[in-house]
């Protein structure tokens, strides 16, 4: 009889203490949407988590924005990622857009290639349709230029088609499309000689090659000066009707611990 009093004492007191300290007690933040702003969301997820302990930010891997504002809609986000503004018919829904940075749009080659610095928007034309196949055409070794793109309507594509002169009207592309940033991401750090365009939030912690374009480097201050015309917007959705934690995670993005996370990826900041 007293062993089965000390057992059943034990697991109350077991119990007790899970509930006290298990992840039932813990809320959890989910932020879902655009992979161009996913890498940063996650830095900043992480200091939230440090001023926060009891809460858990997911962010989950890109569905696109438009994937984060429907997820958001159905209620199985708390936020939504988005590069972009809202729709006419988002906005039918009565959701809140806060701006909190500017991320340059940046072409990257793969470490190996060597020798090519700058573009002209024009050479960016003559890649991608196919009338530069070669980095010796562009002052680098001699070997084939393997393409990367993104798809029509991704945001940093839709960046391209409405700065770069020509870059809309090339009929066919070259070179591979991907669908998500991650995976655009993925090859160029995985396969020699590439070029690709991302987010300069995906650059980071990489050792893909940065090009400047017609001599201007992309960076935070070249972007808020409006001198690098290439970038896009990188905003948080939410509901009108906001919960504390939302509200707090919003409220972090301009606080000091906030910038200072944002600070380490090179974007402009509203």
């Amino acid at each position: 009889m007293k062993i089965k009093v000390f057992c059943g004492v034990l697991f109350l007191t077991v119990l007790l203490i899970f509930l006290q300290k298990g992840p039932a007690l813990s809320e959890m933040l989910t932020i879902a949407g655009t992979g161009d702003s996913q890498v940063l969301v996650r830095a900043l997820a992480e200091k939230f988590e440090a001023k926060y302990p009891d809460v858990h930010v997911i962010v989950p891997d890109s569905v696109g924005s438009g994937g984060g504002i429907k997820a958001l809609i159905q209620g199985k986000s708390n936020l939504a990622r988005v590069a972009r503004p809202l729709t006419e018919e988002e906005l039918s829904h009565g959701l809140h857009y806060t701006l909190f940075a500017q991320s340059p749009v940046v072409f990257v080659v793969h470490p190996s290639v060597t020798g090519v610095k700058n573009l002209s928007y024009a050479q960016i034309v003559s890649i991608y349709s196919g009338q530069i196949t070669n980095w010796q055409q562009l002052g680098g070794q001699d070997k084939k230029i393997y393409v990367v793109n993104r798809e029509s309507g991704d945001s940093s594509r839709t960046i391209m088609d409405r700065i770069i002169p020509g870059f809309k009207s090339i009929d066919p592309f070259v070179g591979k499309v991907f669908y998500t940033t991650s995976e655009a991401r993925e090859a160029l750090i995985k396969y020699p000689d590439t070029i690709g365009y991302l987010p300069m939030t995906m650059v980071a912690g990489t050792k893909l090659r940065l090009l400047s374009i017609d001599n201007v480097v992309p960076t935070s201050h070249t972007v808020v000066k409006g001198v690098y015309s290439l970038s896009v917007p990188l905003a948080l959705v939410s509901r009108k009707v906001r919960t504390d934690m939302e509200q707090e995670f919003l409220n972090f993005l301009f606080e000091a611990a906030g910038q200072e996370a944002l600070a380490g990826f090179a974007v402009g900041v509203p």
